[in-house]
């Protein structure tokens, strides 16, 4: 009796895998979407383009260069700013008591200040990001002042200082906040929005 049970089961799977097989070729698939109005929406993707997961609008004060990613924030239009030229090599030496390595990585693009023969560093950002996420997401977030802005100390298994500098746009320093505040206070006055 139980070998005739999975000698049934086994029959009706093998004719729903057929079934299945023999409606379609690889010619005849369709997006789930396909016979609705949100394919014409979407374009054939999975996300509607009404939908608000990107948007293409920067806020007014801003541009973003061709060719470039919209987190590279430029007041001008020409160039993103960039946030080596915010904070001097001197004037970092004089926060991190010692001899400092400045590079410019890409991504943002991103200020490196490494403290040479340690493994302390600071980072700073001008970037798109909204505030009220990063608050939310953190362990602990408490208020400070920065450059006459109120910034905000985040901590997540790091600290860092997020400073809004125009809408949806900051000014981020990673490293232990009384350091990155420090970073933070001479930056900020000189970001021109």
């Amino acid at each position: 009796m139980r070998y005739a049970r999975v000698l049934a089961l086994v029959a009706i799977a093998v004719a729903a895998l057929a079934g299945c097989g023999a409606a379609s070729s690889s010619s005849e698939v369709q997006s789930p979407l396909a016979n609705s109005g949100a394919a014409k929406a979407s374009h054939g993707y999975i996300v509607q383009s009404s939908d608000t997961i990107y948007s293409k609008k920067a806020p007014r004060t801003l541009s973003y260069p061709t060719g470039r990613d919209n987190d590279e924030v430029s007041a001008t239009g020409a160039e993103p700013i960039m946030p080596c030229g915010l904070v001097s090599r001197g004037q970092a030496e004089g926060i991190l008591g010692g001899p400092v390595e400045v590079r410019l990585e890409p991504l943002g693009p991103t200020c490196v200040y490494a403290l040479q023969g340690s493994t302390e560093q600071v980072t700073m950002v001008v970037e798109e990001n909204h505030l009220a996420g990063l608050r939310s997401h953190a362990r602990n977030a408490s208020s400070v002042q920065v450059g006459g802005r109120t910034g905000w100390c985040l901590h997540y298994g790091s600290t860092s200082i997020a400073v809004p500098l125009a809408d949806g746009v900051l000014l981020h320093v990673t490293g232990p906040c009384a350091v990155a505040s420090r970073f933070a206070s001479l930056a900020v006055p000189r970001v021109k929005f």
